[in-house]
């Protein structure tokens, strides 16, 4: 019986130990971390080194110890989950060690990899124009879009999509992701994703060195992929700015040889009027957006002032100016709809003009080419079928013509052959817009003085040349560009 007590005591005692010795290890093993300390604050490498990095949560006796890594930018400085840092390529990273008990318990390295950077975003950066598309939606809107350097190697996308009205959505959902770029030929990758207020997407695409923007933009809100393209506003600019030169028409033609330019300053785009319309001397300046819409690009205006005077008038009239729509292509051609108020009270038909240009410095270009045709006097042929000529650019408004197929004259016109060579330096001026171009000049060849006449014309690939030469008889020389 004493056995049993005694035995039942040492049992209860051991329990007991156990019991607190058993609490001790609880409490030893529930410890928390309370700092993180990094073997190295800071890296100095050249591309291509790695370095081991160690970190140690203390106390020394904390229940869990281990710790996870990250890079504040892998494509500068990469780390894996040993801690093995790799320089990639030059720039500044942080690297991070972050407790897995605590993730505010973490401390930094800074990395700074040497050499100079391959600076790839300074390539893409700027404001885009262009037609944004979601088919899933039936949506499609000209967006702008900037991409803002962040680094040498990733840029904010910032964009804004506007969503009112389609499919019961009312909103306009501000864009705002971290993307990174790489080079890609002789243009550029982009990629990135993160959360909107419409929750998480995803962006790919590319950049041209043209300034040719083209992206995938997952949304999986609506499990569709909008597309974008677009174009850089500062490739934008050397295309539209300029003075175009064309004609007015309000009902009627109420303006000829109308002078509008086009400027930009301060990443605003101006358009300005001062020449006659319907008589009077109109001047206004309108501040215009500028949108790339598949190759062309889209212009319009809000409400702004305007002047319309005449030496017949007491005072200047002061009227409102706005341009509904407009293009510009990229060949030059600019034609738009304005609204002028007080026009009818002037005698034109209407309010409402229609404007259409050609890009002043591109008129050579819009009849420069050879063109391959026949020469008539009198109506008859005097040459072959195939007779080319060719319009060389001499400058903005001027080219140079020149014959490479002879032409003879029948009797009784001295049966003379002919050629118009570089050396006569024969210049015909030319003006119009919109597909219709007039050529006109005059230059000494082997028949002595040829006068090119005011009805001689480019209407898209035809040309019509009527020459004066002193025959009595006008030649003629119609063909089309090759």
């Amino acid at each position: 019986m004493k056995k049993s007590v005694k035995n039942t005591i040492g049992v209860l005692l051991l329990l007991f130990v156990a019991l607190i010795f058993g609490c001790k290890e609880d409490e030893i093993t529930n410890i928390a971390a309370e700092t993180l300390v990094i073997d190295q604050p800071e890296l100095t490498l050249d591309p291509g080194d790695s370095v081991k990095l160690s970190a140690v949560v203390m106390p020394e006796n904390a229940g869990n110890r281990a710790v996870f890594w990250k890079s504040s930018s892998a494509r500068i400085a990469s780390i894996n989950d040993e801690g093995w840092v790799k320089a990639e390529r030059p720039g500044a990273a942080t690297i991070t060690a972050i407790a897995y008990s605590n993730a505010d318990i973490r401390n930094t390295v800074t990395v700074t990899v040497t050499g100079i950077p391959d600076d790839v975003v300074s390539g893409v950066v700027g404001t885009y124009t262009g037609d944004l598309v979601i088919g899933a939606l039936g949506y499609s809107k000209l967006t702008e879009l900037t991409l803002q350097q962040k680094d040498f190697y990733s840029v904010r996308l910032i964009t804004s999509v506007d969503l009112r009205g389609v499919q019961g959505v009312d909103a306009v959902v501000p864009i705002d992701i971290l993307t990174g770029v790489d080079r890609d030929g002789d243009g550029y990758k982009i990629s990135g994703e993160g959360t909107t207020a419409i929750g998480p997407v995803t962006i790919n695409g590319t950049v041209d060195a043209d300034g040719n923007i083209e992206l995938e933009i997952y949304v999986a809100a609506f499990n569709a992929t909008a597309t974008y393209s677009g174009k850089n506003t500062a490739n934008i600019e050397e295309i539209v700015t300029g003075t175009y030169i064309g004609d007015v028409v309000a009902g009627a033609p109420v303006g000829s040889n109308v002078a509008v330019v086009i400027t930009r300053e301060g990443g605003e785009y101006k358009l300005q009027i001062q020449d006659m319309i319907a008589g009077f001397l109109f001047t206004t300046e309108l501040e215009i957006k500028v949108l790339r819409s598949g190759e062309s690009y889209t212009i319009y205006s809000g409400p702004g002032s305007a002047t319309l005077s005449n030496d017949q008038l007491p005072s200047d009239i002061t009227t409102s100016a706005e341009i509904k729509s407009g293009t510009i292509t990229p060949a030059g051609n600019l034609s738009f709809e304005i609204e002028i108020l007080g026009l009818t009270n002037i005698g034109a038909p209407s309010n409402t003009a229609t404007y259409s240009g050609q890009k002043l410095e591109k008129l050579a270009n819009a009849v420069a080419g050879t063109y391959e045709g026949t020469v008539t006097a009198g109506g008859q042929p005097i040459s072959a079928a195939d007779a080319e000529i060719t319009l060389a650019v001499v400058d903005r408004t001027t080219v140079l013509w020149t014959t490479s197929t002879p032409i003879t004259l029948p009797a009784p016109y001295g049966a003379q052959t002919f050629t118009i060579t570089e050396n006569d330096n024969f210049r015909l001026t030319v003006s119009g817009s919109s597909g219709t171009y007039t050529l006109t000049g005059s230059g000494s060849t082997i028949l002595g003085s040829v006068t090119v006449t005011s009805d001689s014309k480019v209407e898209g690939d035809n040309i019509s040349l009527t020459m004066d030469a002193g025959l009595g008889i006008p030649l003629i020389y119609t063909g089309q560009k090759q």
